[in-house]
């Protein structure tokens, strides 16, 4: 008698994996119980996970060093974008604060809603470090000279002077004894990352676009609309306009800027602000 012949069984279905759904204001945070792995799935679709992963890396990082010693931060909450913006000066902060301020407003806030992205913008220390030197002035050292004025001629031996009062100032920061808000780490700032993680943290190198993926992971999340644009992106179209808070001095930089710096020099600021370099992968 002869076997009956195999049945052919038909392979499984494949079923594509599904990102999570665009949500409501009222709709859970986490729709997967995993608000991590949640912005991922948003980010990745809508563009990069990199500010995702940045904030990741600040969140688990154990570094126990810091440039300066731990500050509070200061939260804006904006109940209409569902955010909190984690201020850090000299990073765009000028710029997401004009934002949200005119499309809507913020209150500070000392902990994180929970229908609310915690996120923040961060930038390279050494650019940061000299952005923040022009921004204090007279602050932290009197060697040297500050930066001349607008229509002041630039010459070798003034900017020789500007230079002395940055490394002057770099020596002070690095006996702590100088704690200016503008010089301070991103690190320093942050707050508790333990009990208010951060969630998003754009690069002001990759500013604009940086804003534009958190505008679209906030319409997945929270079914937010109409994000509202930087002020750099309005003015764009016209050429002769100055492009916001970011570049309305640029003339400042031909005082000091890092071509003028030694190596060494620029070697202590890396050091200096060793922990934002590390944490934050910049």
């Amino acid at each position: 008698q002869m076997a009956a012949p195999p049945q052919t069984v038909a392979p499984p279905k494949m079923v594509a994996p599904q990102l999570p759904a665009s949500t409501s204001a009222s709709s859970p945070v986490s729709p997967s119980g995993n608000p991590g792995q949640d912005l991922k799935a948003y980010a990745a679709a809508v563009g990069t996970t990199t500010p995702i992963i940045r904030a990741q890396n600040a969140d688990a990082c154990k570094m126990a060093y810091r440039a300066s010693r731990q500050y509070s931060p200061l939260m804006l909450y904006s109940k209409k974008w569902h955010v909190v913006f984690n201020l850090q000066p000299k990073a765009g902060s000028s710029l997401v604060r004009d934002a949200l301020k005119s499309h809507g407003g913020f209150d500070e806030v000392k902990a994180v809603p929970v229908d609310a992205t915690h996120f923040s913008f961060a930038r390279d220390p050494l650019k940061r470090s000299i952005s923040g030197f022009i921004e204090i002035g007279e602050g932290c050292s009197n060697v040297g000279s500050t930066i001349g004025l607008y229509d002041e001629v630039v010459t070798p031996e003034k900017i020789k002077k500007v230079v002395a009062r940055f490394e002057a100032i770099v020596g002070e920061l690095e006996q702590q004894r100088c704690q200016n808000a503008h010089l301070l780490s991103h690190m320093s700032r942050f707050g508790d990352l333990k009990t208010s993680p951060l969630e998003f943290v754009g690069n002001v190198g990759s500013m604009e676009k940086d804003w534009d993926l958190l505008g679209k992971i906030q319409e997945r999340r929270f079914g937010v609309q109409a994000w509202p644009p930087l002020k750099t992106q309005l003015v764009r179209a016209d050429r002769n306009h100055v492009l916001g808070a970011m570049n309305k001095k640029q003339w400042h930089y031909q005082w000091i800027n890092k071509t003028l710096l030694s190596p060494g020099l620029k070697q202590r600021v890396c050091m200096l602000y060793r922990d934002d370099y590390c944490c934050l992968r910049l």
